[in-house]
């Protein structure tokens, strides 16, 4: 059975078709071991053509969904997406698309109980295989806040990203500096690749990310090296065997100990009936 809570319900929203569920559940670990304590972390509603409309994030401390958004769509694009922080409106981001179909701008406004305070605009430029290229930021005000450039490879893999800072704002992960050496296996995957990231700190980190897949090629392991060549993490995933779908994901630090357990869950929903469900294996 869907449940959502009476937080979600209870903001003044339209009913939305929900033909598929995806939840993400995280289990507790403790000293190394997966227990059977779990909990969900995220769930993802769909409607019947695939777009995802409601997304909801749960408290890894009390285990109940204080954050969530929704998304307004035109067609198949994203025309708008409002976060809900801690259960109140917190953030609006407003989409505008090029000819092709690419994301041109997008509007970041920051709510309060009393106003609605434009934040940021970000304008997107894009080369002949369809890559983001740059992206301008912009204030309130008009004036550019960072600009970054990235170039890519024949594959779509991002290869340099340069950002240059001119005001407090920065990207959200703080990368003012990205370069990546990828080598591909005999069959095009990406096998492995060297990348070295500068961050607004100025901090340098250098590591070395190694890839595994499956049969049906889906990325099965993850293994992070610093310079030394020591471990810095790793992830192993699993995927459904029906259905190709990733199923569960094992994080380890740099000991090997396992410290995150996460796995999903696909419902669908055939009729109106949110009491009726169908878990798909």
């Amino acid at each position: 059975m869907l449940f959502i809570s009476n937080s979600i319900i209870a903001q003044n929203r339209a009913p939305q078709n929900i033909r598929r569920v995806t939840v993400t559940f995280q289990y507790v670990v403790e000293n190394g071991k997966r227990t059977e304590t779990v909990f969900p972390i995220y769930q993802e509603l769909f409607d019947s053509l695939g777009r995802c409309h409601t997304e909801i994030e749960w408290s890894l401390t009390d285990h109940y969904p204080h954050n969530f958004s929704w998304n307004t769509f035109n067609g198949k694009q994203k025309v708008l997406a409002e976060f809900y922080l801690n259960e109140k409106l917190n953030t609006i981001e407003e989409f505008t698309y090029n000819k092709d179909s690419l994301l041109a701008k997008r509007v970041v406004k920051n709510v309060s109980p009393t106003d609605t305070i434009l934040s940021l605009t970000y304008s997107y430029k894009y080369d002949s295989n369809r890559n983001p290229i740059e992206i301008i930021a912009m204030s309130a005000k008009g004036k550019k806040v960072y600009i970054s450039k990235s170039t890519y490879n024949s594959k779509g893999k991002e290869l340099t990203r340069k950002v240059k800072v001119k005001d407090k704002f920065t990207p959200q992960d703080s990368i003012i500096s990205l370069l990546s050496v990828p080598i591909y296996d005999s069959i095009g995957r990406l096998a492995s690749e060297q990348r070295t990231i500068k961050k607004l700190d100025k901090t340098t980190t250098k590591v070395t990310i190694k890839y595994s897949y499956d049969k049906n090629n889906n990325q099965i392991g993850v293994l992070v090296l610093n310079e030394k060549g020591k471990q810095v993490s790793r992830e192993v995933r699993e995927y459904q065997f029906s259905r190709n779908r990733l199923s569960l994901i094992n994080y380890f630090n740099s000991n090997d100990v396992l410290v995150k357990f996460i796995t999903k869950r696909y419902e669908i929903y055939r009729t109106n009936d949110r009491k009726v469900r169908e878990i798909e294996y």
